[in-house]
Parts: C-alpha cells; structure tokens; sequence
C-alpha cells in the first residue's frame, strides 16, 4: 500500500483542506501550496519528505492565523511557538457550530502538542538537512505526522472562518491595495468605532494603516498614523489600535523588520503615550532579534538613516524602553566589535 492510497481523501487520491470564506488569496495559497508539496510528497512515498513538509504546512496555517488576529510575527520565529500562539488565538474564538466542550479541545490540544514536535522529527527523519547517511523512517512516524497535522490544520481552519467573519476585513482589504482620497479613511475609522471593537481587531486594522502608510500612502500616514501619534484620547485611537502602529510600523506582512526614518518618529510618539511602552516595546523587539531584513532594509543608505534616526530619539524613551530600543538598532546595523 502507497502512502498515497493510505491517506486518500478525495477522488483524485490527494488530501485536501476547505479554504474559509473571506481569506484573502495570499494568504490561502501560503497554505495550499506546502500542501500540495505534501501530496506529491505522499504520491512519490518520498517518507523524508512528508515529514518535513508537514511542519511547513502547520508553520504556514498558524502565520495566517495569527496575521488574521492582526498579530505581527517574526519571519523565522520559534515553530512551537507559533502553533501555540495560534491555538489560544482560536480556541478562545466563539462561533456558531464551533463545539465548546472540554473534552473537544484537549483532543485539538492533543493534536498540536504532537505537531509540536515536527521540526524534532524533521531534523531526525526530514528534508532540509545534508547527511552523512539517508536515515530510515518508520513508517509510524509518517503517518503520525500527517494524521496529526490534517486534525490540527481542519480545526484550525474551522475555527478561522470564524474569526475572519468577525473581523472589519473590508477595510483591511483595502488597505492592502485600495485608493484613499482625503478623508475617507479618517471617515472609514470613525464609521467602524475602533473603541468598540475586539483589541484583536483594532490591532489588524492598525498593522494594515501601518504598512500602507510605509508604501508612502500620505493620506494614510496623515489620517491613520500622524493623527494617532498627536493625540492622547484613548478613547478614539485605543491602546491596542496604538501598539498594532507599532508593530507594523516595524515589522512587514511577510514578518520581516522594515521601517524607515518617518516610521521610527511616529514610533517614539506613540511610546511616549502610552505606561506599558517599555513592555510594548519590549515584546515588539523581541520579534524583531528573529527577524530578517526587508528589502528596504538591504540598502546600507537606508539602515545607516534609519539608526541615525533611533539614535537621536532614543533619549525620548524612559530608560527600560531605551533598552529594547537599542537592541531593535543593534538589529539594523550591528555595533562593531
């Protein structure tokens, strides 16, 4: 029997995962795609291959997750972590025929703290790795990879059509590519009430007004940023609004650190908001140490600015704040030794 044949789903001999309504394209082929590799891995019974494509597949879906709770993550971020982060991100999403019963999510709980181990198994039995010797895989260990990952990535699917649902993803959308004429999105903001919405929604909304004004959008950067960064009212621009600025204004959609010289000002002004900034910061720095690069960032002009531009606003910052600030510029152009 072809491992093919084991895992047969649908007529065509292949698995298969239902795409929720809503998800944008990218983010779905981010996910189709390590799963069709994981087909023709299972079709060719190419073992090592399986494996270490069913921790691509699960890294994939819980990035999407996460993006869709509007949280920022880092390119090359810690797999378990990850996974965990999206699992309490979706157990705690209420839904209409999602199951609340105990014993229903200790049996999702089971399943991610078995693909919690996929990169051990990967790094053992995987692709990704030059060796000396091929190593033999039990055939145990690749149907338990795959059986686990398809129960994980199906709940974790269920459970994201909802949260999408729940979200204001229009204007997202249209963020990401839209036109905004002088003040639509200041009327758009208003219209959706950020106070009265999920923190994890005022932080997507946030993340997206970031990169798009970091695209230089000027009507973006004044009505979603500049706005923000010269007002105290917490009531009209929340906390969670403040700090989703933050994070996109540092780090990118696909989870790399890009900001520039504007970015890093509004930054400082924000922080100097807002009494949990040394812990905002913190965490956003945090992100940013397993960060690689943007292509902004790969210009030594650009990095030079911008760590110029840290430097003379680092004494704005109280001093544990100051901290996380260096280690943020440390990341853009290491100290020399």
């Amino acid at each position: 029997m072809t491992l093919a044949s084991y895992f047969m789903t649908t007529a065509a001999g292949a698995l298969d995962l239902d795409r929720p309504d809503g998800l944008e394209d990218a983010a779905w082929a981010a996910i189709d795609e390590p799963l069709q590799r994981l087909n023709r891995a299972l079709a060719e019974d190419d073992q090592s291959l399986v494996v270490g494509t069913c921790k691509d597949l699960a890294e994939a879906l819980a990035k999407v997750v996460l993006a869709a709770r509007g949280e920022t993550t880092a390119s090359n971020e810690d797999f378990p972590k990850l996974v965990t982060q999206a699992q309490v991100a979706l157990k705690r999403q209420p839904g209409r025929g999602l199951a609340s019963d105990a014993q229903i999510r200790d049996v999702a709980q089971a399943a991610q703290k078995v693909i919690n181990n996929l990169p051990t198994l990967r790094n053992r039995f995987g692709t990704g790795h030059g060796r000396a010797l091929v190593p033999e895989v039990a055939e145990e260990v690749v149907l338990l990879s795959v059986d686990m990952t398809m129960m994980w990535t199906r709940w974790a699917l269920r459970h994201l059509t909802h949260v999408i649902f729940g979200r204001p993803e229009a204007l997202i959308t249209e963020l990401s590519g839209g036109t905004f004429r002088r003040g639509e999105l200041a009327a758009r903001l208003e219209a959706a009430n950020l106070g009265d919405l999920d923190p994890a929604d005022q932080s997507a909304v946030a993340v997206a007004v970031a990169h798009r004004a970091l695209r230089d959008t000027f009507n973006v950067m004044d009505e979603g940023v500049e706005r923000c960064t010269a007002s105290t009212d917490t009531a009209v621009w929340p906390p969670a609004y403040r700090t989703g600025l933050i994070n996109g204004l540092l780090l990118s959609a696909e989870g790399q650190l890009d900001t520039n010289v504007w970015a890093v000002r509004q930054i400082v002004m924000l922080l100097s908001s807002m009494d949990n900034a040394a812990d905002v910061l913190a965490a956003a720095a945090e992100k940013c140490k397993q960060a690689w690069l943007s292509p902004r960032l790969d210009n030594p002009r650009a990095r030079a600015e911008v760590c110029a531009a840290m430097n003379a606003e680092r004494d704005r910052l109280p001093f544990p704040a100051s901290m996380a600030w260096d280690h943020i510029a440390n990341r853009i152009v290491p100290p020399p030794f």
